[in-house]
């Protein structure tokens, strides 16, 4: 939001009064923030957004003008990161693959030792060994 009258800023200090006040009602800056706001809003909607203060276009060409600039920025931008990224993560996927392995083989241990712990103490065979590969697969599994 500016500060004062922006028909000030846009006929420069040494304006008249009257012509201020002629801009100022010409552009709508005499009406209430609200209904101003309203009134672009509406104007928004149909695809006028409006003339530039300074250059005295219209927004919409400016921002189709600008549009083929800023979609290769966009577009440089996400390839850039993700260069950054999967080269970043390139450095630290070892130490993650070996956390993972270190935990599953400890688990897998734990379970192992468990197993022969408990067949030992109700005096059962434990899990039982797989001596024929000429079996066939369904079977083995249901044993």
């Amino acid at each position: 939001m500016f500060f004062g009258n922006p028909a000030t800023l846009m006929l420069g200090q040494d304006a008249t009064p009257q012509a201020i006040a002629d801009l100022s009602h010409q552009m709508g800056f005499d009406r209430p923030v609200v209904v101003q706001y309203l009134t672009w809003v509406g104007h928004a909607l149909t695809g006028d957004l409006g003339r530039s203060y300074t250059t005295h276009q219209t927004v919409s060409e400016m921002m189709i003008r600008s549009l083929p600039v800023t979609v290769e920025l966009a577009v440089l931008s996400i390839l850039l990161a993700t260069v950054v990224s999967v080269g970043l993560n390139s450095l630290t996927w070892g130490q993650r693959a070996m956390r993972t392995h270190g935990v599953a083989i400890r688990g897998m241990g734990t379970d192992i030792r468990g197993e022969r712990a408990r067949s030992l103490r109700a005096r059962v065979a434990g899990v039982p060994a797989q001596t024929r590969t000429s079996q066939d697969f369904v079977p083995r599994l249901t044993r």
